[in-house]
C-alpha cells in the first residue's frame, strides 16, 4: 500500500508533521517493520493502544479513522473484548519519522498522513487549509478522485490484512516491549 497523496512541496514545508495527535498505523507500517524497513530505534518509540470493544466507534472518530465506516473495525478484530492498534505517539514537536527531506518511511505512512491535507469529519470530506497547498490541490479534480480511490483501496487493504495485523501487533508489542495505552 504505497499510494498516498504526494505533494512535492511537502519536502520543503512539513508543517503538518508538527504537533500531531497519535496516528494509528495500518498494516503497511507493520509490513515495513517486519521487512526490516523501519529500524528498531523507531519501532521502540511506537505505542500500542488497547481499546475496549464498546469504545471502538468513539475512538475511530477521535482518531479520524471513520470516513464513512469505522476503519478500525476493518484493521483488526477484538480479542477478549479489546482491540489493539499500533500507533505513532502524539507529539508536541515533530513526528518521530520526520527528517529534513520529509517522511523517513513514506511507505509506512498512517492513513491520515497519506491523505493529508484532506480528511473526513462527521462523514464529510474536509480540507485542512493550514496547508499552504490545500486550495490548489482541492481545485484539482484528479486529487479528489485519487483521495476517494485511496480511501476505498485502504479499506480493502485493511480487510485483507486483518488477521495478520492482529497477530503482528501482539508480536511487535512483546518483541519490542512497546508501551500499551488504554484508550
Amino acid at each position: 500500500m504505497n499510494n498516498y497523496i504526494k505533494i512535492t512541496q511537502c519536502a520543503d514545508c512539513k508543517s503538518c508533521c508538527f504537533n500531531i495527535p497519535e496516528s494509528i498505523c495500518s498494516f503497511n507500517a507493520i509490513e515495513e517493520i517486519l521487512n526490516g524497513g523501519i529500524t528498531e530505534s523507531y519501532v521502540k518509540q511506537m505505542v500500542v493502544y488497547h481499546v475496549a470493544e464498546k469504545d471502538i466507534d468513539r475512538m475511530g472518530k477521535q482518531w479520524l479513522m471513520f470516513p464513512s465506516v469505522n476503519y478500525l473495525r476493518y484493521m483488526t478484530g477484538p480479542e477478549k473484548g479489546f482491540y489493539e492498534f499500533l500507533a505513532l505517539p502524539a507529539v508536541k514537536d515533530n513526528c518521530i519519522l520526520l527528517t529534513d527531506k520529509g517522511c523517513l518511511y513514506p511507505a509506512a505512512k498512517p492513513f491520515e498522513c497519506g491523505m493529508y491535507p484532506f480528511y473526513m469529519y462527521k462523514l464529510q470530506f474536509r480540507t485542512d487549509y493550514e496547508c499552504d497547498y490545500a486550495k490548489e490541490l482541492e481545485d484539482d479534480i484528479h486529487v479528489s478522485e485519487f483521495v476517494s480511490q485511496y480511501m476505498a483501496d485502504h479499506l480493502i487493504y485493511c480487510e485483507k490484512n486483518k488477521q495478520n495485523y492482529f497477530e503482528a501487533v501482539k508480536d511487535l508489542k512483546n518483541k519490542y516491549q512497546l508501551r500499551a495505552i488504554n484508550a
